[in-house]
């Protein structure tokens, strides 16, 4: 009992730390997940942990082959609280793990069209259109309030993005409209939440969103794996591959360095399609 108090101290030092500094509440309830679960896995009150300790760990996870972002967070969380909080600078000693790239999963948009069709759910058929056609994340996308959707100037603001920052990002007419028939059939359900994709709890968890998209995909007879990040990527890739300005890209996916978006254009097999050969001049 003693432990489980300690522990729950911490996470409220966690949760108050990481708000002061203006963190946004994915990366909140993320370090405070990898906190308990790093806690859970050395057995011993937290200020008694090692360097050894947090070695073990990095193994322990890699053991159960997590990928390398997943450590990664799992360190950075680790650091927080004790770096950064309680300056035991010895376990700067620890490196992340090198991340190998991939490239980044690009749907046709047929594919996508096969998913919203493949799902009867309105509520989900708007959340893969939602990912799709503005390119949120999906910690955006299940925790965006209605206040924040303005469908007569289609428009839509993002509070808290990654890195804390807030932007806007346009709405598509085609998701105005099925906004509008959902909105009906919430206030016919009674649902009275501030929240778009609501929950019991306030909104669906990231992990719901997740199995959505996974759940849309399958039912459409999609044999990847696909993950909302794909979306997002196809997203991106589309507008480029239409012409559309990568500064303006950038701004709608809230991206801070340029360089990211340019990952969407070094893999857009259209954008190199439309490249001409110089033997063909």
């Amino acid at each position: 009992m003693e432990l489980l108090c300690m522990n729950e101290d911490i996470e409220k030092k966690i949760s108050r730390e990481t708000e002061l500094r203006g963190f946004s509440r994915q990366t909140k309830e993320s370090y405070i997940f990898h906190i308990r679960k790093f806690l859970d896995f050395i057995r011993k009150p937290a200020r008694r942990a090692t360097l050894t300790d947090v070695k073990r760990y990095v193994l322990h996870l890699r053991e159960r082959k997590q990928k390398p972002a997943t450590v990664n967070v799992a360190l950075a969380a680790i650091k927080f609280l004790y770096v950064q909080l309680w300056n035991r600078k010895s376990f700067m000693e620890v490196r992340p793990l090198k991340n190998r790239k991939r490239a980044p999963t690009i749907m046709p948009r047929e594919a996508i069209e096969k998913m919203i069709r493949a799902v009867p759910n309105i509520k989900h058929k708007l959340f893969i259109e939602l990912l799709y056609s503005s390119g949120l994340r999906v910690g955006e996308a299940v925790s965006l309030k209605l206040k924040h959707i303005m469908p007569e100037e289609r428009i839509m603001v993002i509070r808290n993005g990654k890195g804390g920052k807030d932007r806007y990002v346009m709405l598509s007419q085609r998701f105005i409209c099925r906004l509008k028939v959902y909105m009906e059939r919430r206030h016919l359900l009674g649902i009275n939440s501030e929240y778009l994709f609501s929950s019991r709890k306030g909104h669906i968890t990231t992990r719901t969103g997740e199995a959505i998209i996974k759940n849309a995909a399958g039912k459409a007879g999609i044999r990847y794996n696909v993950f909302p990040h794909a979306l997002r990527a196809s997203f991106a890739t589309h507008m480029l591959e239409k012409g559309e300005d990568i500064g303006m890209i950038q701004l709608l996916l809230g991206h801070a360095d340029i360089k990211t978006t340019r990952i969407y254009a070094r893999h857009s097999t259209g954008l190199i399609k439309k490249v001409q050969s110089p033997m063909d001049y």
